[in-house]
């Protein structure tokens, strides 16, 4: 019995490949992973290097600020310093040009003391104008032309007895007397004590 093939005729369809569509979603998926890590890996590079930038730049500037700030202080101690020297030099020159000037006191009072009283101490106040002094005397009576003597000066305005006392042993008087004076005796001007003027005029006539 012959067998007849029918299927020789026919032509062979060719092989088709199926892949999956799940495994290209994998790869798909993976590799917009792996942009989006390269994306973040550079954006956090850059905050890193930005952030490092700013530090720097903020710590440069403090630097400057304190640079500046201790110039100003040392500025402030020299100004300060400047100030002091300046009132100093202010003082200075009001003391030149009201000068303080004991001396014609001191000749005042040698001129017009008597010429056997001892004096122990002489303390003096050019804030108020006065002396005191403080001595000894033979006695009473020549205590009284002491305090004479003193009252004639012209540079003295006025002689005022503090305290007196007794020695027991020699009888000799201890004494304490303030003396007001002429402020213009303790100003070095061009002009001469009041005693002195007085005498240049009677001079002259």
């Amino acid at each position: 019995m012959v067998e007849i093939n029918l299927l020789q005729g026919q032509k062979k369809a060719p092989s088709q490949v199926n892949i999956p569509v799940s495994a290209l979603s994998g790869k798909l998926v993976l590799w917009a992973l792996a942009g989006l890590l390269v994306v973040e890996f550079v954006i956090f590079g850059g905050l890193y290097y930005w952030r490092r930038g700013i530090v720097s730049e903020t710590q440069d500037q403090e630097r400057q600020i304190a640079d500046v700030q201790s110039q100003l202080n040392s500025l402030q101690s020299e100004l300060r310093e400047a100030v002091l020297s300046q009132a100093s030099l202010k003082k200075f020159s009001s003391l030149l040009d009201q000068h303080i000037y004991w001396t014609r006191v001191w000749n005042d009072l040698a001129e017009n003391t008597l010429k056997t009283a001892v004096f122990d101490s002489i303390q003096a106040s050019s804030e108020n104008g006065e002396f005191i002094l403080t001595g000894t005397v033979k006695n009473y009576t020549e205590l009284g032309k002491l305090m004479l003597g003193l009252e004639s000066a012209e540079g003295f305005r006025k002689v005022e007895l503090l305290s007196a006392s007794s020695d027991e042993e020699d009888g000799t008087v201890l004494f304490d007397i303030k003396v007001v004076i002429d402020p213009r005796l303790l100003l070095q001007t061009a002009e001469v004590s009041p005693k002195e003027s007085g005498g240049g005029e009677s001079g002259g006539e």
